[in-house]
């Protein structure tokens, strides 16, 4: 992808993930769960991602976001 549309569509992107409420399954519950203090983050190759926080055991949680076609 080229970089003029990484800059395109990373924030519309990241307007999406904070208005819908992120689901991620957490290890230490083994549950889904919705982020609290959710961050979005751009991995080293591009991808997008969010970083949080679980709401019952305060573990740090993560996950890869689909990229938008």
């Amino acid at each position: 992808m080229f970089s003029w549309a990484k800059r395109r569509i990373a924030p519309l992107i990241f307007d999406r993930i904070r208005r819908i409420r992120v689901q991620v399954y957490c290890v230490k519950c083994r549950g889904q769960r919705e982020i609290s203090k959710v961050q979005k983050v751009t991995l080293k190759n591009g991808r997008l991602a969010t970083r949080g926080k679980c709401p019952v055991c305060h573990t740090a949680v993560f996950r890869i976001v689909k990229a938008a076609s």
